[in-house]
């Protein structure tokens, strides 16, 4: 199994590949809210999502399928290296990242499934890096590529439209809830489907938490470039 760095894995997405990326919310949503611990995290902008058996077994099938469409991607722990920059950079964030490969280690033994590469969910932002010149080069990088593009955001606020990262950029939006949006998945796949259509839109982009990790397998799947953006849009670079 390789896992890719911060530069691979920008390099395939913007090369077309769809990602889904399971971080500490889609891991705690299985893990910690499964067994009814509250996570603790109350900040206004992380996306509140009750536990779900579907979701579950739906993000569960992500992991465990094959998607040449898709990159998956997850906290960079897997490696010794992976773990020191933890230690070093992010020590009081390390046993939460260890808790979420040790999970992810487990579904890929129960299901005798290993993906043959893993992508960095923090390539778009990454907190381990602490060179900002290259998180610079990444954040222009995407900026670019989104450049005199149709882009479809999915996102519950009206903020994110006013980015600096979408100047260049034909943005339409779809509006999804903050609470528990997963429960209306199957409608907000569809607006998708039919907006791509009528408006020949060139990207999805998407920050809803799971939600967005299921639907850009199942947008992948439709040959729709879906990008599971998250915080990604908003936090990894405020001015260049």
């Amino acid at each position: 199994m390789k896992i890719l760095n911060s530069e691979e894995t920008l390099k395939k997405v913007l090369n077309g590949k769809s990602i889904a990326r399971f971080g500490d919310g889609e891991v705690e949503v299985i893990i910690s809210l499964k067994q009814g611990i509250d996570t603790g995290s109350h900040d206004s902008l992380c996306w509140k999502q009750p536990y779900s058996e579907k979701l579950e077994k739906e993000l569960i099938q992500i992991l465990t399928t094959d998607n040449k469409d898709l990159l998956v991607a997850t906290y960079p722990v897997f490696s010794r290296q992976n773990e020191l920059l933890w230690k070093n950079n992010r020590p009081k964030s390390l046993q939460s990242a260890l808790r979420i490969q040790q999970y992810l280690i487990n579904i890929f033994y129960n299901n005798n499934f290993f993906p043959s590469e893993l992508g960095n969910a923090f390539s778009f932002r990454d907190v381990l890096e602490k060179d900002l010149s290259v998180r610079k080069k990444n954040y222009l990088q995407i900026k670019n590529f989104l450049s005199n593009k149709k882009i479809l955001l999915l996102t519950s606020r009206e903020s994110d439209l006013k980015l600096d990262m979408f100047e260049n950029s034909e943005v339409f939006k779809i509006n999804c809830p903050h609470n528990d949006s997963y429960s209306v998945i199957d409608e907000l796949e569809s607006d998708i489907i039919n907006k791509h259509r009528e408006y020949n839109i060139d990207v999805i982009l998407m920050s809803a938490g799971p939600t967005a990790t299921c639907l850009a397998s199942r947008l992948s799947s439709k040959n729709i470039h879906a990008i599971d953006a998250g915080q990604i849009i908003r936090w990894h670079w405020e001015k260049p």
